[in-house]
């Protein structure tokens, strides 16, 4: 079950191109997918052998317009990460519960792979806002006024607040990826989408995205202004469909700045541990621990969005 229609009409009007493009990434997703396939099976036979747990993990992610699914993911943590730190956001490569060989594929983000299969699904695509966890965006809705505006498209595997900032670490932080999230649903074309593409690649093979980024003139795409600071993060100056408030309130820019750790211990004090035990690579926040199964009428309740269906609970 979706999003009524009245929750609908509270979501910002997406840029055609959209619904005129839908069949082209799915043809380039199905190519992909017969070249990722090797490197797919390898690594999760690797994972499986360097370290114990399952290869591949998986974890609830909100979609469009709101709708809860399965991500699929390469584990790159130990297995039993989150019993000995409990949900804490991640380091990055130098988490200390990172394997071997998970900091490898995260510095190569190879283990986002199996999220081709997604796309397949119809649940994502290959470029889009990243997907968050329900508990999450049932707290950021609350926090950050027009945050449920990202879901008016698909989620993506990659995406241009990801090739230009770096990984969140407060609320500020989201606040600019939201920005660029809001941006890339109303302005978001072909071009913009292979060059996001192109920086991504680039980003894989170690290289600063963002400078890519920069040359390539991917914020002439939207009506961002400020263009990129290639080396820090970027405060794109695009407030979309979102008010920040006062800038003059002390104590609001303090909210903003909280750390994103306490904002999982402050999600995540109540309910019991989910599947795994990893983290995604792209936003830091701990796949495991007691937040995971806080119910998806939450996030409907506090963000406006209506009926969530969760996959975990049948139909």
């Amino acid at each position: 079950m979706s999003v009524s229609s009245k929750d609908l009409s509270t979501l910002p009007e997406p840029s055609s191109y959209f619904g005129r493009f839908g069949w082209l990434g799915m043809v380039t997703t199905v190519l992909m997918l017969f070249f990722a396939m090797p490197f797919i099976v390898s690594l999760v036979i690797l994972t499986k052998l360097t370290s114990r747990g399952p290869g591949i993990y998986r974890q609830t992610r909100v979609g469009l317009k709101g709708e809860v699914f399965t991500v699929y993911k390469i584990r790159t943590m130990a297995n039993d990460a989150e019993s000995k730190s409990g949900p804490v956001w991640t380091a990055g490569i130098s988490d200390p519960r990172v394997t071997a060989l998970g900091k490898f594929m995260r510095a190569s983000h190879l283990d986002e792979l199996p999220q081709l299969f997604n796309v397949i699904r119809g649940e994502m695509s290959i470029i889009g806002p990243r997907p968050e966890r329900p508990e999450f965006t049932q707290f950021l809705a609350k926090e950050i006024p027009g945050y449920v505006g990202r879901l008016s498209v698909k989620p993506g595997i990659t995406g241009l607040a990801q090739i230009i900032l770096p990984a969140d670490s407060d609320l500020e932080s989201v606040q600019k990826k939201l920005d660029l999230d809001l941006e890339y649903v109303q302005s978001g074309t072909l071009i913009l989408d292979f060059k996001i593409a192109l920086c991504t690649a680039i980003k894989m093979v170690g290289l600063r995205s963002s400078d890519a980024a920069n040359w390539l003139g991917v914020m002439k795409h939207t009506t961002c202004q400020n263009g990129i600071d290639a080396r820090v993060s970027t405060d794109t100056n695009c407030h979309a469909d979102s008010d920040t408030g006062s800038t003059g309130d002390s104590r609001n820019r303090k909210r903003k700045s909280i750390s994103l750790n306490e904002l999982v211990e402050g999600v995540s004090g109540t309910k019991a541990a989910d599947h795994s035990a990893d983290l995604p690579s792209d936003d830091g926040v701990s796949e495991d621990g007691p937040a995971a199964n806080l119910g998806t009428g939450q996030l409907a309740e506090s963000g406006g969005l209506g009926s969530i269906k969760d996959p975990h609970q049948g139909s």
